[in-house]
């Protein structure tokens, strides 16, 4: 049997690195009203919006609703508790599960994206939306873009609101 070329993971450049920890001291030194970033969750909400809405036509309100579900998760009791966990979770974001999905290089407005939501920022204002598909689902339409290509995306309510009051 032919064995398959390996092929290189992503790795952050020390500089970044550095960058990254020169920022979050910063941050902390000066008591600044920011989030603290990691390099790991920046690049990886920035594949997963890449991968759901990196088309370059479709909107930044689209790219960073994609990112918001994806947080929203993450602080849900519904999903596991880390964005790495949430991504990959069986049946959730399909492209995580693709080998090419660990050296997918994300657009700059996906990000720019990432960086905005992880900065704190948000469009769809709400914790209990959970869900983004191509159907309804959970417990209604929060928000419903449509594009020419790709049809109607459903960002959706929890099934279970008594969970976010």
């Amino acid at each position: 049997e032919r064995a398959l070329p390996r092929v290189p993971v992503f790795r952050p450049l020390p500089e970044t690195i550095a960058i990254e920890a020169a920022r979050n001291e910063k941050i902390e030194l000066l008591g600044l009203d920011e989030e603290e970033i990691s390099y790991d969750d920046l690049a990886l909400l920035a594949k997963v919006i890449h991968t759901e809405a990196g088309s370059a036509w479709l909107s930044m309100e689209w790219k960073m609703a994609v990112g918001e579900v994806l947080l929203n998760r993450v602080a849900s009791p519904e999903f596991p508790d880390t964005l790495r966990d949430c991504a990959f979770q069986p049946g959730q974001y399909t492209a995580a599960d693709e080998g090419w999905f660990e050296v997918l290089l994300p657009f700059r407005d996906c990000v720019e994206a990432a960086f905005r939501l992880l900065s704190g920022e948000r469009v769809l204002r709400d914790p209990s939306v959970v869900f983004q598909s191509g159907g309804v689902q959970g417990g209604g339409v929060a928000l419903e873009l449509t594009d020419s290509v790709y049809g109607s995306v459903y960002f959706c309510y929890t099934s279970r609101p008594e969970l976010y009051s």
